[in-house]
């Protein structure tokens, strides 16, 4: 996850209780063949996003409407040359105040993944020549012993006091993306007005559940192509409202 400032969920709980008994098989499996399946499916590729999410959580606190945004992001390593990516970091400002931050370290280690997880976090604010204020602060950190087969995973919240300032949702990214997934869980009384750009090549599929006083818009696609470097395509992204 590269959260630059004009780029850029997990599992249902049922499946921990189903999947249980099966659970030390697919792990042995996952560590072993996970490397070697992507490389098959991604030829040249330094990297792969396994899971590239944010839920967005639509809250009404007084006369406003504020939004709750949980990132996660899960790259899985593939070449040597990925170690590019281990240095990250996220924005923030007034308008979108940065909760929490996590991340951590999959290292591959017999039939299972060892978590190191990342405890130097450095934040600043982010200057720009020629503006003279700008209240935008950065958060850095670095992945460490990030090689082919080690998996950086990174969650983080960020919260948006007015919802007018919410940044696009993109689809597509740096490297392919195996799973992307936008979601929207707002009470019945706020409407949704979300535009979707050029996400019809991407084939990304919408769809919208009632839960209770809630309702949950979704957007999902699979298996997306790292863009031509050569050619400037379209961004493949997913604008919403209150």
């Amino acid at each position: 996850m590269y959260t630059a400032p004009n780029n850029r969920l997990w599992a249902t709980c049922l499946l921990v209780f189903f999947a249980l008994a099966g659970s030390l098989t697919a792990r042995a499996q996952q560590a072993a063949q996970q490397l070697t399946q992507a490389q098959q499916q991604y030829p040249g590729e330094k990297a792969v996003y396994l899971d590239y999410r944010q839920d967005l959580t639509v809250e009404i606190v007084g006369d406003s409407v504020q939004v709750l945004a949980r990132h996660h992001y899960d790259m899985l390593h593939l070449e040597p040359q990925s170690a590019m990516y281990a240095d990250d970091r996220v924005f923030s400002s007034h308008f979108n105040r940065l909760q929490k931050v996590e991340a951590r370290t999959l290292v591959p280690n017999g039939r299972d993944y060892k978590t190191v997880k990342v405890t130097d976090f450095k934040s600043k604010f982010e200057t720009q020549p020629g503006i003279f204020y700008d209240d935008t602060r950065v958060t850095t950190f670095s992945f460490p012993q990030v090689a082919p087969g080690v998996r950086t995973v990174s969650d983080y919240t960020v919260r948006h006091p007015d919802s007018r300032f919410l940044q696009p949702f993109f689809f597509s990214s740096y490297v392919p993306v195996r799973h992307a997934e936008l979601t929207i869980t707002a009470p019945k009384g706020v409407k949704i007005d979300a535009k979707p750009f050029h996400t019809e090549q991407a084939g990304v599929q919408f769809s919208k559940q009632e839960k209770g006083n809630t309702v949950v818009y979704r957007w999902v696609a699979e298996n997306l192509p790292t863009p031509p470097a050569t050619t400037t395509p379209p961004k493949v992204a997913t604008t919403a409202r209150t």
